[in-house]
């Protein structure tokens, strides 16, 4: 698939603002190249200019995608977003990070340059101050004196570039530890991170389906707590007696294991070993201690933690009585064995996007649904039915056990981005830094269609004053050479170097 990638020319003022000098002066970001110094506006600042615009011109195609904090990381939540769902995500990317685990991370389809001043910075300095208030305040009887400041400043021409990879545009591929679907809520779960199961020991059956009872170990009468299931929000309320809360920095919940069963697999190495340690037992036993196999052997009664982030303190009313727990979702079910008094929790990050069906391709016989079934249909995620679907949702099972997601936008999506990111680009940003009005429109714009998404016309173009005081760009002739462009103007003779 082709590429695009374009250069513009701004004449505009460094507004992008670096750290304080001295206390009152506020500093301009500056580079230094061969003993002359340049001022520039970074990348981060052209990112921010270019969504606020597209925000302001195309509304509710480019809301900002919601975010989440971990510990002390800002970042945005994918588990509540994606790019069929915001074009934010899909046209700047992300990074989210699972815990203490591996992160999930989206490589922006749309790369940015610094906005580079294409003349020397003289060293220009403003001197300012508040003096409209100070006139208020003394027109009132106050006792006010101005509060001064200085203010770096550059006007200057700067250069910028933009490139926009289509290949990666409209399409973001997640490698999922699992998923299900729910064919009657049309709801598909992805289980983002490893899925953790812990066993509940002592358990009854509550007031409904809903709802079980967790009683002591030496007394079955004594009820401990409950486990509340919402099936319509994938989510379980735990008595908060249940659980036991770490003091870490970043906070995590995880049953008290003495509510714990042991799982089926440590009961059955139990059994294969028991035979071995009765004959050596014995002898230890005469000889006053316990065998060495029996000191080193300790069952690790499965649990699952779950961070901060993922779970809500909160209060529910059960047979009229008021419980303190938390809630957070399930990656399955809650499976209650009746004979065993054992009720078996599944827990994962789980990413819920609505789908009016599902794609299941594949290795067969590798990996599972967690409710044992599978629902292969297509795909296509909408917010309602009647809508037309906004993308496709591949699930794709792999050997290794785990699946690959692949979110795919519709064509029609994707062209309309697309054409609203050059119009953005073309006409130019709103800009306002310390409450000044920038102007970040293009007076020189070269754009071209390219087999990589390489910035081919920014290393070659830079400006030259006339006699009368004009300006000339120079250099296009070069960047019309490059062979990475589809088309190149006479074969790649530009008619000539300068605009």
């Amino acid at each position: 698939m082709k590429h695009v990638t374009i250069t513009v020319i701004y004449e505009a003022n460094a507004l992008n603002r670096d750290e304080k000098i001295g206390g009152n002066i506020l500093s301009i970001k500056k580079l230094s190249r061969n003993g002359q110094t340049f001022s520039f506006i970074g990348k981060p600042a052209l990112r921010h200019y270019l969504f606020a615009t597209l925000q302001k011109a195309y509304g509710e195609d480019w809301q900002p995608a919601p975010v989440i904090v971990q510990g002390e990381v800002v970042q945005f939540d994918i588990l509540r977003a994606d790019i069929l769902t915001h074009a934010e995500l899909d046209a700047f990317g992300y990074m989210y990070t699972i815990g203490n685990q591996a992160s999930i991370t989206r490589r922006a389809p749309v790369g940015i340059t610094k906005a580079v001043s294409l003349e020397v910075y003289p060293g220009d300095m403003a001197f300012y101050a508040n003096h409209d208030l100070v006139r208020r305040g003394i027109a009132q009887g106050l006792s006010a004196t101005p509060d001064p400041y200085n203010k770096e400043e550059h006007q200057s021409f700067y250069k910028a570039s933009f490139t926009i990879d289509l290949d990666v545009l409209g399409e973001d591929v997640w490698i999922a530890n699992g998923y299900w679907y729910d064919k009657e809520k049309k709801i598909l779960r992805l289980y983002i991170s490893p899925l953790q199961q812990a066993t509940l020991k002592n358990v009854k059956q509550g007031s409904g389906n809903d709802v079980y009872e967790v009683f002591e170990d030496k007394n079955e009468n004594k009820k401990r707590g409950i486990i509340k299931v919402d099936r319509d929000r994938g989510r379980l309320f735990v008595s908060k007696e249940l659980m036991q809360l770490s003091e870490d920095e970043r906070q995590k919940i995880s049953f008290k294991v003495k509510f714990l069963a042991e799982n089926e697999k440590n009961q059955k190495e139990d059994m294969k070993q028991q035979e071995g340690e009765q004959e050596d037992a014995a002898q230890e036993e005469e000889q006053g201690g316990e065998s060495q196999k029996q000191q080193g052997k300790k069952t690790k009664k499965p649990n699952i933690e779950i961070f901060e982030e993922y779970f809500d303190m909160d209060s529910v009313d059960v047979s009229g009585e008021k419980e303190e727990g938390y809630w957070f979702p399930f990656a399955k079910e809650p499976e209650f064995n009746e004979k065993k008094k054992t009720l078996r929790i599944s827990y994962s990050v789980v990413k819920e996007v609505y789908c009016k069906n599902l794609e299941i391709k594949g290795v067969e016989n590798t990996i599972h649904p967690p409710n044992g079934s599978e629902q292969p249909t297509d795909n296509a995620p909408t917010k309602q039915d009647k809508q037309p679907p906004i993308g496709q949702i591949t699930v794709e099972r792999l050997r290794s056990g785990k699946c690959r997601v692949t979110f795919r936008l519709s064509e029609e999506e994707k062209k309309k981005r697309l054409h609203q990111l050059l119009e953005a680009i073309k006409n130019g940003f709103a800009v306002q830094s310390s409450n000044e009005l920038n102007s970040l429109v293009p007076l020189f714009l070269v754009a071209a269609v390219v087999k990589v998404p390489s910035p081919v016309f920014h290393p070659y173009l830079h400006i030259a004053k006339r006699c009368d005081g004009t300006v000339r760009v120079l250099g296009l002739a070069d960047g019309l050479k490059n062979s990475w462009l589809v088309k190149n103007a006479k074969g790649g003779e530009g008619k000539t170097g300068e605009q």
